[in-house]
């Protein structure tokens, strides 16, 4: 499901598994912001596939804070005809 490196060190740091990522992805296709269609290079000189760009905003519980918080993520993606995902170029918070 992670296509490129950068999405699978995201999730990574950020603390996402592929469940989080497809529920993220999901919430994206109903109420996020679709932002753009845009090439993604899987690494240098490797493929590349058409993703889509959302931004989708989730709340979550925030342990400073002590309570949960909006999080806005910054999503690139493409899925087949079928409707199933087939890579996850980009998984993270916004401006992150």
């Amino acid at each position: 499901m992670f296509w490129t490196r950068g999405a699978s060190r995201d999730a990574q740091k950020w603390k996402l598994d592929e469940q989080d990522c497809a529920e993220l992805v999901v919430q994206a296709l109903k109420t996020g912001q679709f932002l753009d269609s845009e090439w993604c290079q899987q690494q240098p000189q490797g493929p590349w596939a058409m993703c889509d760009a959302y931004k989708v905003t989730r709340y979550e519980w925030i342990e400073h804070a002590g309570k949960k918080m909006p999080v806005s993520y910054y999503l690139k993606f493409a899925i087949n005809k079928t409707g199933q995902l087939l890579l996850m170029a980009s998984n993270h918070p916004e401006g992150a």
